[in-house]
Formats: structure tokens, sequence, C-alpha cells
């Protein structure tokens, strides 16, 4: 008998012990053999995980954007009803001091942000000094950048700005 007999068809040696000690009908080979898995998350919980939405870091005041991505810790800490409730643990990449805590929340059908991490909304840098191209009366760029204290955006601006122009004219 050869040593190519033990492989068998699917190409891999299964020792004795795993069919006397009757581990077959328990574990998978990979189990058996001590196997924790094949990737991040079943072997340490690590998901993949998207801010739904922007937030600011409470240490550093860094804005993180909605959709920015981070490998994250995915535990089950609760539940609602039938519903398991979730909670995916990062930290901040700017100052890499702060660790953020996002929680699901299926009685709203959304996230909470816990620990390290605020909502940003517009009034939380509200008159934020932005640059925007200089413009003629035709409307044509000129060269050279404004600043002007606005949350609107440009085109928005711009709209504004003739119209109070227009206005002013008539008068």
């Amino acid at each position: 008998m050869s040593s190519l007999a033990a492989t068998q068809a699917d190409g891999y040696h299964i020792p004795d012990e795993y069919y006397t000690s009757g581990a077959y009908k328990k574990k998978s080979i990979s189990q058996f053999n001590g196997s924790k898995g094949h990737n991040q998350y079943l072997q340490r919980s690590v998901v993949r995980f998207e801010l739904p939405f922007n937030g600011v870091c409470t240490k550093c005041e860094a804005v993180v954007g909605k959709g920015t991505r981070f490998n994250a810790h995915k535990a089950h800490v609760d539940d609602y009803f039938s519903s398991k409730i979730y909670e995916f643990t990062t930290k901040c990449r700017s100052c890499a001091d702060c660790e953020f805590k996002i929680r699901t929340n299926p009685k709203d059908g959304t996230f909470d942000y816990v620990v390290g991490i605020n909502m940003f909304t517009p009034s939380t840098q509200a008159n934020v000094e932005v640059a925007r191209p200089t413009m003629n009366d035709d409307g044509v760029h000129v060269g050279g950048m404004c600043t002007m204290q606005s949350n609107s955006p440009p085109h928005q601006v711009y709209h504004q700005q003739q119209q109070q122009q227009q206005q002013q004219q008539q008068q």
C-alpha cells in the first residue's frame, strides 16, 4: 500500500483519532485540528464597518465623513425583542487615541453614536469660511478666490449674489 492511499480522493489525510474519538459527529476536520477560522471575523470578530452618518471625534474634533470605512470589532451587547443589538468599536484615524463605539438601534431603525464620536450637523460648524472663485457681473470666472461666510452650496451663493445685484440695478 502506497502513501498516496492515505490521502484518499479528497487530497488530505484524516487522522485515525478523528474517527475513533467520535469527533466526526461534533466537529469538522478543521475544528478537530485546531483551526480558528479562515478570516478576521472568525478569528477576532473584526468586520469592515462604514459610518452611517457624518461624525466628529470628541477628542481631536476631526470631522469623519459618512461612508468612511473602518475595521471594527463587532460584539453582541443586547436584544430588542428578537433583533440583536450589535456594538462596533474602532479608533479615530486622526488621533488614534479616541475609541468610537457605534451601536445598532433596531427600535428606530438607525445607528447610535455612543462613545468617542458625536453626530455632525451643519449647526456644529456654522459660518465656516469657504473659498469660492470670484466672478464678474457676467458670471465669468475672473481668477483668484474670495472667502465668504456661508453654509450654502456654491451655486446657491452665486444665484443669491446675482439676485442682489439685479435688485440693486433696478433701484
